[in-house]
């Protein structure tokens, strides 16, 4: 769908029309999804939540982030196994494996406080990392793009509505409903602002993608969860 709908936005300009398919395919599942799900269901429904967020995450760095990547980049196969075996992907594989194992336990309190305590400083550093790029920007000049709001209600409200919408219709459990709605309704990662920095490519969509989605989405997931709850 995110194909489909990215290819007319962006108007024969292959670049964007990369950053805009990321966005409309990959919510930022992590730096607002975690906090809230965490919140509603604890550390149980956190776990689930990781779990539900791997495939995202493989296929984020397999297929999503070379979408904003120039082709010569890409590396072909020796490039995809690059991205896919990346510390973030390989972090959530080695949670999940010692959580279901139940491995641990057996880990010093220690070491798990201090992991714990390097997680818990994802959010903010990635936020401010967002906003360090956003402020080399006038925010009027970011806010001209007509192609940010339209980006931005598919991204918040079009996409998750349209999931739960499906979800209700196939008599899912209501914490499905909840998780996946949740993450659908997250606004886009700042992956849209830091890998064309990281290029040398055109910053500028993707951080009008991330101030309108993040601000807006502080509106549109509470009236979304009060939706689907």
């Amino acid at each position: 769908v995110a194909v489909l709908l990215a290819k007319p936005l962006g108007k024969g300009d292959t670049f964007l029309t990369g950053v805009y398919r990321y966005a409309l395919s990959f919510p930022n599942l992590g730096g607002f999804g975690y906090p809230t799900i965490l919140a509603l269901f604890g550390q149980l429904g956190l776990f689930q939540y990781q779990l539900y967020m791997l495939l995202n995450q493989v296929l984020c760095y397999v297929w999503g982030v070379g979408q904003m990547m120039p082709a010569e980049d890409k590396g072909g196969w020796k490039g995809v196994m690059k991205k896919l075996f990346n510390p973030v992907v390989l972090g959530i594989i080695t949670g999940a494996v010692l959580g279901l194992t139940e491995i641990a336990q057996w880990i010093p309190s220690g070491l798990r406080t201090t992991v714990n305590t390097l997680g818990s400083c994802f959010t903010p550093i990635s936020l401010i990392l967002a906003g360090s790029v956003i402020a080399n920007y006038k925010i009027l000049d970011i806010l001209k793009e007509k192609r940010t709001y339209i980006v931005s209600a598919l991204r918040l409200i079009l996409i998750p509505g349209a999931f739960l919408l499906v979800l209700r219709a196939l008599h899912l459990p209501d914490m499905l409903c909840i998780m996946t709605c949740l993450g659908f309704a997250c606004p886009c990662g700042v992956n849209t602002v830091v890998y064309p920095a990281a290029y040398g490519q055109d910053t500028r969509p993707g951080a009008g993608l991330t101030l309108m989605t993040s601000t807006l989405a502080v509106i549109t997931i509470p009236i979304l969860m009060s939706i689907t709850v």
